[in-house]
């Protein structure tokens, strides 16, 4: 199931002339990008009986590992809609993070001592994950899925949202729906269209990614090194491979397989120069938050909303706290309940917050691998977060545990 490809079904096949109803929107909810937050959206409310259609570009997935961390919290949201089994199947369980000032051994973070049952953080490449999404959403809705939509303009009328779009075959279409989600990352048409304000920019901070085969006898633990001349990461992946990430003084463009495994070698002493990586990638960080996450009918969820830096891993695993946040609130509208805890401002509120909790986690996490002239500070931060009780706590931390609170209803 993880590996097989799923054809791109045209949105035309769906949409005859004459298909938008006359009385009412022609779904309850319609969702803008398929990526792991638009997936993991539809496949709540199609499980809640809520109509939705979920509208994407891209006429297939993009077979590229990308973002591999699961956290638990993100695995406690996915256990109602059979999703677990296919993602533990194919990831590996991360148990523990050694870290390593230079390339002396600190200490160990142990996430086995978190709460049970998902006491660790899963390793599993976003195209996996994205294609276990996507068979879960096939098996409920075999036709809410339509790719090879081009979205160039949004509106309300009449107190529904009205998108157009052009199909793959040049065709301009429209869809009403009652509600508009947009998860088309922070480039995409749907935060525009909301008129939100922007908040943030860039960090000084560049790194270097590559999978590449094993090499290390770490099998299913992580590693963190705080070298002198910057952060090493290292974690693993299925099929007996390992992501490096290391950081640079700047964007790297070219000559990057060089340049890691050298960096590599001289940070942790690990060769890698025969062995071929899968991916490389170097990339700059950024954080930027949009405001207000909801306008009338329209929300946003997933990088559409907010960009937190990827060092730590928690940027996917807070879309997917998003869309569980607000598929409960839609699921209130539909129902008419109208809980105050549930009411759409409540939601653009509580995911403003969880965005700048996260926000400033990660910011934590760059600031540890940053080079210092003074370096005793951070040996004796790294023995109290990793050889007192507070271990515990840096567990749950890494883990991303207090970023779900307030979502149970």
């Amino acid at each position: 199931m993880a590996g097989g490809k799923t054809p791109a079904v045209p949105f035309d096949a769906f949409l005859p002339r004459g298909l938008m109803s006359r009385t009412g929107p022609d779904c309850c909810v319609a969702i803008i990008g398929a990526g792991p937050v638009g997936l993991f959206l539809a496949i709540s409310l199609r499980t809640a009986g809520i109509d939705c259609i979920v509208l994407e570009q891209r006429r297939e997935r993009i077979r590229h590992s990308r973002s591999i961390g699961i956290h638990p919290v993100s695995l406690e949201a996915f256990s109602p809609y059979e999703l677990n089994e296919g993602l533990l199947k194919d990831g590996v369980k991360i148990r523990a993070g050694h870290a390593f000032l230079d390339r002396k051994a600190v200490g160990t973070i142990d996430f086995s001592a978190c709460p049970k049952p998902f006491n660790f953080i899963l390793s599993c490449p976003q195209y996996i994950t994205e294609s276990v999404l996507e068979a879960r959403l096939e098996s409920l809705a075999p036709t809410c899925l339509r790719r090879g939509v081009c979205v160039n303009r949004i509106e309300v009328n009449a107190g529904a949202v009205v998108v157009r779009w052009q199909s793959a075959a040049g065709r301009q279409q429209r869809l009403t729906a009652k509600f508009l989600v947009g998860c088309d990352g922070w480039h995409g048409v749907t935060r525009h269209a909301m008129g939100c304000r922007v908040r943030g920019g860039e960090y000084p901070d560049f790194y270097l990614m590559g999978d590449f085969p094993d090499a290390t006898q770490q099998r299913d633990s992580a590693s963190i090194f705080l070298h002198r001349s910057g952060l090493v990461e290292s974690f693993p992946l299925p099929a007996g491979r390992r992501r490096w990430v290391v950081k640079t003084g700047a964007i790297h463009e070219q000559d990057q397989h060089r340049v890691l495994v050298q960096k590599l070698a001289e940070r942790t002493g690990i060769d890698l120069s025969g062995l071929s990586p899968s991916m490389l990638s170097a990339f700059g960080v950024q954080h930027y938050l949009a405001h207000p996450m909801q306008r009338g009918n329209m929300f946003l969820a997933g990088d559409a909303a907010h960009v937190i830096s990827p060092i730590g891993g928690q940027g996917m695993n807070l879309g997917w706290l998003d869309a569980q946040h607000l598929a409960n609130v839609l699921i209130n509208q539909q129902q008419g309940v109208r809980r105050r805890s549930l009411a759409p401002r409540i939601y653009a509120q509580k995911r403003d917050a969880m965005a700048k909790k996260a926000m400033r986690r990660a910011e934590f996490n760059m600031a540890l691998g940053r080079c210092y002239r003074w370096r005793i500070w951070r040996q004796v931060l790294l023995y109290c977060m990793l050889n007192t009780p507070l271990r515990s706590r840096m567990a749950r931390l890494f883990s991303m545990r207090g970023l779900a609170s307030g979502l149970r209803t």
